[in-house]
């Protein structure tokens, strides 16, 4: 198993965990219990913590899988010509070019609130080196851009 994969999933175990509690805890104490002395974890039946424990694992393990992607995008070699437009696309959506080599281009998210609620899992990564261009990222993120890239690739054909 990849490290990026498996520090994802740890990540993803505790935002779920700590979501599921603050909703638990927000629908526990803004509701009004007939029954004085009850305590949150008296909302579920004995033994289901265990099956929430496994579904969260479950949830977590399968969750890099399915929320990131990379997607190839074919320029026809032509990427090197609009890699300003590229830019100004990300700087658009308020992703800021954070590192650049020859050959790859890495995004992040300029609002720092986003970034941490996203738990600094925003990097988009594109990959120029060879036609197809590969763009690495969050799934949502990388549909979006892919389209844009390609549109920005196909804007000069069709004139």
């Amino acid at each position: 198993m990849n490290m990026k994969y498996f520090i994802r999933s740890v990540k993803y175990f505790f935002y779920f965990a700590i979501l599921f509690g603050i909703i638990v805890s927000i629908i526990f104490y803004t509701s009004k219990p007939n029954v004085s002395g009850i305590t949150v974890f008296d909302l579920f039946k004995e033994g289901s913590g265990i099956k929430i424990l496994i579904f969260f694992i479950a949830v977590a393990a399968l969750y890099p899988v399915l929320g990131f992607t990379k997607k190839k995008i074919y320029t026809n070699n032509n990427f090197a010509d609009k890699k300003k437009e590229i830019v100004e696309l990300f700087e658009n959506a308020h992703f800021v070019l954070a590192d650049e080599t020859s050959t790859t281009m890495t995004f992040i998210l300029k609002n720092k609130l986003l970034r941490f609620i996203r738990m600094y899992e925003d990097t988009i990564v594109i990959d120029f080196s060879d036609n197809p261009v590969i763009i690495d990222g969050l799934r949502k993120d990388i549909l979006r851009f892919s389209r844009g890239i390609e549109y920005i690739m196909r804007k000069d054909s069709e004139e």
